[in-house]
Parts: structure tokens; sequence; C-alpha cells
């Protein structure tokens, strides 16, 4: 292998937040600048969408496909996908920017923020010491040390890189030492990462649990005096100063308020879906998708306390904090769209759009829009639309109800329309011009092919058609990102807290659909391979029976 060249200077960041409009609004609008040392610049306008990674790739999407998602500006790399190597491969590509080239990124369109764990992943895992943290890669548990991942860290050359935390995966509750034990770690882990990284942007998980005071005690923990020395030099007073912004870790926290949700019901909830990529092949070779599903008012509470007790919790961790550094959440893939604008409601600057992959695994087409348009009344609409749905069978229209497509003529006026590549695919084939005499009319602008149908997609879907997921992945970005260019423009207009109630009051926030829809994909899934014909047997005795 070609030796690597010299890093380049480190990238540095900047972030502007617009003057509010309203007091009493945490909700705002910024600007994400990441520079190079070439003097490139890469800026993202905030509220906005990061998308999360499994080894090398965004799920469902193919490297060249990527392309297709022009929206997308900020990549998030879990490192613990690469840790089934003695040495991980980031770390040995001859390239500047190995996480870029392995992903074929452009360094002048993309960012990338790299991370120990998965945020995604609420997996049971061993516990963490002092000395080491615990992760979770095809081959197993890795238990990496701090100095190690400086050294990775230094190796794959990110454009941001995340601390790791000691969050706990063991079944909860928590007692008091344990929580104390998490914050004091996660510091002593910051320190070194700030001592030997700096000044390396570095983001801080921001810990405690569902602990409101034990999350405002870490935040505080963060600017408190500390008279460390960087590598670089200079004393440091305050930690804080070493650091560029902050984490939210969703994740941990629902599975923590699902245990207690359990505990107050006196029932012990199932585990929760497997959201996290790197983790399948153990889900099913444990039969971990396959795991009876709670009760329908189990799952409507558990939705409805998570929407309640999250903005608190949010708040105890930001309040002490600088409101000058940008805000991540991370792990969303168990959240839903209303979850997502509750934490812009809370000032979270950059969401993670794990949802829309989930949903795209699942089958379902996100059809919403934010800001509401129009009056609706009945009852609360779906997010999206279950395409395993026998319903959907002959339903030949586009995977919105909400958005037009672009070959649509006339488009329709009170709509917005998808781009995506799956609303408004592209003739990508123009004809060869053989001679000369050959005269072909120049077309100004793309030529939109006709919108693939519900009808088509749910039958890919049952044939275990891998384009599927990939179609859907597409159309449910584009949904995310609209609803971001929606809450960005509210706020601007001062009108975001009034639109997001409107929302909540519209559309179900317990993500009917998708549950739906992951049991059709369990059945589905299951319906071929080992252990078929004793299924078949078993489900005709239960239906004579019946009769």
């Amino acid at each position: 292998m070609a030796a690597r060249p010299n890093l380049p200077a480190l990238s540095t960041i900047s972030f502007n937040v617009n003057q509010k409009l309203s007091q009493g609004s945490y909700s705002r609008t910024g600007t994400f600048i990441l520079r190079r040392d070439d003097d490139s610049t890469v800026t993202l306008n905030t509220p906005g969408l990061m998308a999360p990674s499994s080894r090398g790739v965004i799920p469902h999407l193919s490297q060249d496909q990527l392309a297709r998602v022009p929206h997308l500006g900020w990549i998030h790399v879990p490192f613990e996908n690469y840790l089934q190597d003695k040495t991980p491969l980031p770390t040995i590509c001859p390239d500047a920017h190995p996480l870029h080239k392995l992903m074929s990124l452009k360094t002048e369109k993309h960012i990338v923020s790299m991370s120990l764990r998965d945020p995604s992943s609420a997996n049971e895992m061993p516990a963490n010491t002092a000395e080491f943290i615990q992760t979770q890669c095809i081959r197993g548990c890795r238990k990496v040390r701090p100095p190690d991942y400086i050294s990775y860290v230094s190796g794959a050359n990110p454009d941001i890189v995340i601390a790791p935390g000691d969050t706990p995966f063991t079944p909860p509750p928590y007692s008091q030492k344990r929580i104390e034990k998490s914050i004091t770690r996660t510091l002593t882990w910051l320190t070194q990462l700030s001592t030997g990284l700096a000044p390396r942007p570095i983001f801080v998980p921001l810990m405690g649990g569902t602990n409101i005071n034990a999350r405002a005690a870490f935040s505080r923990g963060s600017i408190m005096v500390t008279g460390t020395t960087t590598s670089t030099g200079p004393l440091v007073e305050r930690l804080d100063e070493t650091l560029a912004g902050y984490v939210l870790e969703i994740a941990p926290i629902q599975a923590e308020l699902r245990a207690q949700l359990g505990k107050q019901n006196g029932v012990v909830p199932p585990p929760l879906p497997t959201t996290t990529p790197s983790a399948r092949a153990h889900a099913f070779a444990t039969n971990v998708l396959a795991a009876p599903d709670p009760l329908e008012s189990d799952i409507l509470n558990y939705a409805e306390d998570i929407d309640t007790r999250l903005p608190e919790l949010v708040r105890s961790s930001l309040d002490p904090l600088s409101l000058q550094k940008p805000r991540l959440a991370l792990g969303l893939a168990l959240a839903s769209p209303h979850v997502m604008l509750g934490l812009v409601e809370q000032g979270v600057d950059l969401i993670d759009s794990a949802l829309a992959i989930r949903c795209a695994s699942a089958g379902v087409a996100l059809d919403f829009v934010f800001p509401v348009v129009g009056e609706h009344s009945g009852d609360k609409l779906d997010v999206g639309h279950n395409l395993y749905d026998s319903r959907y069978e002959e339903q030949f229209s586009s995977l919105s109800d909400k958005f037009t497509d672009a070959s649509s003529n006339p488009p329709s006026s009170d709509k917005p329309i998808c781009y995506c590549a799956a609303c408004s695919p592209i003739w990508e084939t123009q004809p060869i011009e053989h001679s000369k005499i050959d005269e072909l009319t120049s077309r100004e602008g793309p030529d939109y092919a006709p919108a693939y149908t519900r009808a088509y997609i749910h039958h890919l879907l049952h044939t275990h058609e891998m384009s599927a997921h990939t179609l859907l992945t597409f159309h449910n970005l584009a949904v995310l990102e609209a609803m971001m260019a929606g809450a960005r423009s509210t706020i601007e207009n001062g009108t975001f807290e009034k639109e997001l109630r409107v929302f909540e009051a519209i559309y179900d926030g317990g993500m009917r659909a998708l549950r739906e829809a992951e049991k059709a994909w369990r059945g589905v899934d299951r319906a071929r391979g080992k252990g078929r014909l004793g299924r078949e047997k078993a489900e005709k005795e239960q239906y004579t029976l019946e009769e």
C-alpha cells in the first residue's frame, strides 16, 4: 500500500446564531461553516439534518447514489464499525482524508464527524471501566482505551470528533453511584482527548441519562476551572474552552424511559427494535427482530412519555452551556417527526436522519409537510404509508399526497414538488449523436421521468428487492429535509411554536404506520428459509381451529 501523504492542517469551524425574533423561545436558526486548510468551505444552514452511516455507506444507498441526495452535507461515522480488524482500515488508507476517500465523499461538499460508538445502538453491552470503553463490531465486543481512540482519530482524520461517553448499556434503572461514575469517567476521558487532540474540533456527549440533576451537573462540570494543558502548550482553564459543540444522544434516553414506564406499569417491556445496522447480524442470530410486539397501549404511553420528558432533559443539559456553540442530536431511529421538531424547539441545531432510514427499512414512505397546509378534521393522520399493506397493490400514484412530482404537467400549484430520485427521477440516457447530420434538439434543464408508484414499490417489498428500500430512502430523506426547511422559515417568521402545535394536533406521533410495517416486514422476511414448513403448518392449524 502506498504511503499516506502528510495530513493537511486541521479544519476549523464557526457557528453563527441568527438573532432570535421572539422572547422566551429556544428555537433558532444559524449557519455552520467548516473551513479547510485550502480555504474551501462547507456551509450548512441550521436547523438541519445529518446522515448516519454504517461500515462505509449510508444504509440502502451505494456510494454512487449519494450524489442523488445533494442536501446531505454532514455524514456521521461510528468508528466501531471498523474494529473487526486489528488495524482499522481508515488508519491505513493512503489519503489525507481517509473517511472521505473510503466513503467516496467530496471534501468540498461533505463534513464527516466520527464517534467511537454507534449513537443509534441501544443494545445491551458489558459495562465500561475507567480504563476502557466497550464497543461492538461484527466480530463481537472490543475494548478500546482512550489513548487508542486518540490514535484512531489521528489516523482517520475526521473533520469533527465526538468524545466517548460512559453511557451504561446494561439493563436500567441505574443507581446514583453508577450515574456519578458515568459523569466522572466521561469528563476524565474528555480531558484526555482535549489534551491529546487540540485544536481539533471536539464535541462532547451530554451525560446524565434521565436524571435532570445529573445532566445539569455534567454540563456544569464541563465549564468548571480545570487548569489542564493541551498538547500544543497553552493552559486551558475550562474544558468548555476546548469544545466546539455538544451532542445529545437520544437512544439511551429512550431505552431508560421505556424501562421506567414498564416499572410503573408492573411489566417488563420487550427489547427495543434493533436500530443499528452494525448489529443486525447479531439480531438475526438471537432472533431479536422476531421478539413479540409490545402492547399497543404500552407503545402509545411510551411515545407520549418520551415527548413530555425529553424537553426538560434537554433543557437541563443545555441551560448551563454556551449559546454560541452548535448542538447535535444523534440516535433518533426510534423517534418521530414530532420528537425531531420538539428538539428544534429546544434549540438543537443538527439532527440525525436515522428515522428516514428506519422507515425505509420497514417499507414506510413518509408523507407529511411542515408547516401544515390547509385544515383537517377527524382522526389524526399517519405520517407515512405502510407500503407492505395490500391496499397499495393497485395504487399507481406517487409516494406522497402532500407533494407532487416534477413530471406532472402542469404541476399542482398548491403542493410543493418532491425532487427526490423516487418521485422525480431524471432520464440519464441522452440520444447519441452519431454524425454531423444528426440534429438533436438541446434540452434546457433536466428531463424528469414519471414517479415510481406505490404499487411498484409494494411489489418490490414483497419480492425482497433491495431497490425498494433505496427508493424509500431517497424519498424519506427528502421529506425530512423539507420539514427542516419549513422549520427554518417558520423560526425566521416567528411562528414555529404555533405551527408545531398545529402539526402535533393533526399528525399521529405514535408512528402507528411504522409499527404495522415492521410487523409486515417480519412476516415477509420469515416467509422463506429455515423453519418455513413448520410455521406454515402451525398457521394452517390455527386457521382450522378458528373456522
